[in-house]
């Protein structure tokens, strides 16, 4: 049976178009009523926030600036059964939040991930050159290739949730994930759309970020390599697995080849069920490599692999790009 309302904690730290379309997206929901809980995190408050689209809003002020401190104030609001977050850039298929309460349901899940399409501010879907999640499951092991299902796609059940205590750090989402999700009950929800917006002014894309965040990342990857029994990499060479984007210089040949070995014991714990982000981190490592020396046949073809699957993902995004285009003239 599904339920009737759902709280959706949208925390910003600024008030401009993109806030106003994410609020609109959430209120066009369907199958669903929602209850929107906005946090303000602005370092200035004083500005006054313009009339929002919809009708069941709350406004909430956080105490201490962070993304985890907002979502833990917009967490003890929280009231329903199920809670979702989102993002005050990006935008939600209407069917999203419908999507993942019946799938928490059917599944009796604690947790379900949505599947995130990435955008630009010209409207035309971003290939992912790290790759996507495929398939119709999900596991923590995800988490050390990167920050796959830790983001604002969630949609979980609150008594669940309400135990976790959110990371403070920058990457808030990934260290959370990675300290909970090995013993939380997850769904993928590939059907519930999640749009995420690319633009300049976003936190991820300024070069602090970039540099510190995997430093503070880095702990909590190297504990659940252990708990999963995985090799566990010194802190530079486990970016070029877990991060390439925070890579600022080129690794060495043994750091390459140490990288490789750890992916092929990642492929035999998953049982290749995440092939396709191993293959294109081969072709990344396979690009930084100074030569072949130690570099196996099937590395070299799973590389292959890589730059193929990144190829026709680029070919199919053409059509994503329409049909995305058509759903905003739509909304």
């Amino acid at each position: 049976m599904m339920c009737s309302v759902v709280d959706v904690i949208l925390p910003f730290n600024r008030v401009d178009d993109y806030l106003l379309l994410a609020v609109k997206s959430v209120f066009a929901s369907v199958g669903i009523h929602v209850r929107l809980i906005l946090v303000d995190d602005r370092l200035d408050s004083s500005d006054p926030i313009p009339a929002l689209p919809g009708q069941n809003v709350v406004i909430l002020r956080t105490a201490e600036r962070g993304y985890g401190n907002a979502i833990s104030v917009g967490l003890r609001e929280v009231s329903s059964e199920f809670f979702a977050l989102m993002n005050a850039d990006d935008l939600i298929h209407p069917n999203r939040l419908s999507r993942q309460i019946r799938d928490l349901i059917k599944t009796n899940s604690e947790l379900s991930i949505g599947r995130v399409i990435k955008f630009n501010n010209s409207g035309i879907v971003v290939s992912q050159k790290l790759g996507n999640l495929r398939g119709r499951t999900y596991s923590a092991e995800a988490l050390l290739l990167g920050a796959y299902g830790a983001n604002a796609t969630w949609c979980c059940r609150t008594s669940v949730i309400n135990a976790w205590t959110f990371s403070v750090k920058p990457a808030t989402d990934w260290i959370t994930a990675l300290n909970y999700f090995e013993h939380t009950q997850i769904t993928y929800s590939r059907s519930a759309i999640y749009f995420y917006r690319q633009h300049s002014n976003q936190v991820t894309k300024s070069k602090s970020y970039f540099r510190n965040s995997f430093q503070d990342v880095y702990p909590s990857w190297a504990n659940l390599c252990r708990r999963l029994s995985m090799p566990v990499l010194d802190e530079a060479t486990s970016v070029l697995v877990a991060a390439p984007w925070a890579v600022s210089a080129k690794p060495s040949h043994e750091e390459v080849i140490a990288s490789m070995n750890w992916l092929n014991s990642f492929e035999t714990l998953t049982h290749h069920r995440y092939s396709n982000l191993v293959n294109r981190r081969m072709l990344f490592l396979m690009r930084n490599a100074t030569g072949i020396n130690g570099i196996t046949p099937l590395e070299f073809f799973s590389a292959l692999k890589g730059l193929f699957s990144y190829l026709i993902e680029t070919i199919l995004n053409i059509f994503r790009t329409i049909r995305f285009k058509k759903l905003l003239i739509l909304k």
